[in-house]
């Protein structure tokens, strides 16, 4: 029996359920109507749903035509859970980087909503506060009601059919003449070698799905291990509970940028210096030099340095090289070099793997239909961000196109500028 899905309301304002192929409401009831789409976006984070506005409001694309496929049930939801569990206060990105057409739209909203105070500016290069940025996109998204474009599910695979392309996934096919791929990184979860060694519960990794900050457990010394803004930012956050001992654990100092690229690749001519270059190998290098991995803002390294002298938080630095489960639930971690520490507490903040996103089905898809790699494995892709016949790309399958920026929001606005220049057709 086919999975029951449900699709969100119509742009006309009808909800609907159907099995198998999609229905729509006719004279006299439901009839079955298999649509072939425009655009099927598989992604429905900050790329997807900036990018589905781009597809619908910019370009002109007629909005029954395009849909998001995600497997969450509201727009950037797993961008505010992610967020949230680490503390974040301030973005990361400049006030011109958000999901609204006109650059100035985030600058504007502050100014018009009380919310450009000193406190806002104050250490943070103008940036804008966490709560300021969700609020802005909660506005773009119910304007532009992008919520009407979403479908709950997960793409299971890629398939050529007449005209266009198949994409199964776990709520039965969608066809579309066009598939843009914008599946970011977040599922994919970086641990440290060592932590295998663990058993299940032992250690919790603060950017897993269904991970809750504020449902973590009474410590009495907790560790957070990792260097960059995701650990700094939740050693600072749980500090401020003084609920108990916290320690933040990172291989060395803390590395300053306030930027996780160079600035230069969050403008629009930063792409331009990958244009020129046809070796795909050196794009590569080109991109990985172009960013500052394992840093944090001169804001967050000031927030670990005043919770260290108010005695809120420890910052100890070692690499771990082995971890043991104790009888009592608490972890040994011990190093080269030191004593080791134990923990009854212990959070993993290391981020998110690399490799190119998608797993299994997009390998397939890859094989099957084709799709050109570079030796990275990522995406080769023209201009245009067309990766193969009808399949486009985005965030960070986009960066050897894009450059070192393609997967932060400033990316996804450099892909919005790529596919405004196709037209609705």
């Amino acid at each position: 029996m086919a999975a029951l899905a449900t699709y969100g309301a119509r742009p006309g304002g009808v909800s609907y359920t159907g099995r198998g192929p999609w229905r729509r409401p006719a004279e006299g009831g439901l009839r079955d109507w298999r649509v072939m789409l425009d655009w099927l976006i598989i992604g429905g984070g900050i790329h997807g749903t900036h990018l589905s506005r781009v597809l619908t409001a910019d370009v002109g694309v007629d909005a029954a035509k395009v849909r998001v496929l995600d497997p969450h049930a509201e727009p950037l939801q797993r961008w505010r859970e992610c967020t949230r569990n680490c503390g974040m206060e301030f973005l990361r990105s400049p006030l011109e980087d958000h999901i609204a057409d006109d650059p100035l739209s985030l600058f504007m909203y502050r100014r018009d909503h009380g919310t450009h105070t000193t406190t806002h500016l104050a250490r943070n290069r103008g940036r804008a506060a966490l709560t300021v940025f969700n609020d802005h996109a909660d506005g773009v998204i119910r304007r532009c009601r992008l919520r009407d474009l979403r479908v709950q599910g997960r793409a299971t695979g890629l398939t050529r059919v007449a005209r266009g392309i198949g994409v199964d996934t776990d709520a039965g096919r969608i066809e579309a003449r066009r598939v843009l791929l914008a599946m970011g990184l977040t599922e994919q979860l970086r641990y440290p070698d060592w932590v295998a060694g663990l058993h299940a519960g032992c250690a919790q990794h603060v950017g897993a799905p269904g991970f809750d900050i504020a449902a973590v457990g009474a410590w009495d010394r907790c560790v957070v291990i990792g260097g960059a803004m995701t650990a700094a930012q939740t050693a600072v956050a749980l500090a401020r509970t003084g609920r108990g001992e916290v320690t933040l654990l990172s291989r060395g100092n803390l590395r300053r940028h306030d930027y996780d690229t160079d600035a230069e690749w969050l403008r629009p001519t930063g792409p331009a210096r990958l244009a020129d270059e046809p070796d795909f190998d050196r794009r590569r290098v080109v991109v990985e030099s172009g960013r500052h991995p394992g840093s944090v803002t001169s804001d967050v390294e000031a927030a670990v340095e005043l919770a260290v002298g108010l005695g809120r938080l420890r910052h100890t630095f070692g690499d771990v090289v082995d971890a043991k489960a104790l009888s009592d639930g608490s972890v040994r971690l011990e190093f080269a070099v030191g004593e080791p520490i134990t923990t009854d507490r212990l959070l993993i903040a290391t981020g998110f793997d690399s490799r190119r996103p998608g797993g299994e089905w997009v390998d397939t898809a890859v094989e099957e239909l084709g799709l050109p790699t570079a030796a990275c494995g990522y995406p080769i892709v023209d201009a245009r961000l067309e990766w193969g016949s009808g399949v486009y790309v985005c965030g960070p399958l986009a960066e050897l196109e894009l450059g070192p920026a393609a997967l932060n929001i400033a990316g996804a606005r450099l892909a919005g500028r790529r596919l405004a220049t196709m037209g609705p057709t």
